[in-house]
């Protein structure tokens, strides 16, 4: 690159050889083009430019050895872009569990249920509350109701879920 010369380059480019600063197009004007208007030719800088200025030298934003990301780092897109700008495709990472929420009991009825006062029974109020906790932080939950608490009932019921799971996989 000549003294006094600009040549145009996009963000994150490599600077051409010789070339000590960049100016954002936004501080530049044109004020003359070549004839079918390809080519700036002579552009007006809009203030003053220092040595370095607008140049992020390689490796400037993450030190040898720097820890990107740590343990239990929920990727999202910013860390994805962080992981390609240092050359990294694949990371040891772990999904979220799955969680499943039973609530047993014959005493226990649904939340919004209306039982007769002579035959009181508790609302469940646990099991919604568990979902909403764990739904908060991300997890997959499958509500599996109210189960009495007798053991055939119990065991039956989850059988019956069981089924279930595998009849929407056919």
């Amino acid at each position: 690159m000549v003294s006094k010369k600009i040549v145009r380059i996009t963000t994150g480019a490599p600077l051409p050889l010789n070339a000590d600063a960049v100016v954002m197009v936004e501080e530049t004007e044109l004020v003359q083009a070549s004839k079918d208007q390809t080519l700036e030719q002579i552009v007006r800088i809009k203030k003053g430019v220092q040595v370095r200025e607008n140049v992020r030298l390689k490796g400037s934003d993450i030190a040898k050895g720097e820890k990107v990301l740590g343990i239990g780092t929920e990727i999202g897109p910013s860390e994805i872009g962080i992981l390609a700008s240092i050359g990294v495709s694949e990371v040891l990472v772990y999904s979220k569990p799955v969680v499943a929420i039973l609530s047993t009991g014959e005493e226990i009825v649904e939340f919004n249920e209306i039982f007769p006062t002579e035959n009181p029974k508790i609302r469940d109020s646990n099991r919604p509350t568990l979902i909403a906790a764990l739904k908060s932080e991300g997890c997959k939950v499958i509500d599996l109701g109210i189960s009495g608490d007798k053991y055939n009932f119990f065991y039956s019921f989850i059988l019956f879920f069981k089924k279930k799971k595998k009849k929407k996989k056919v």
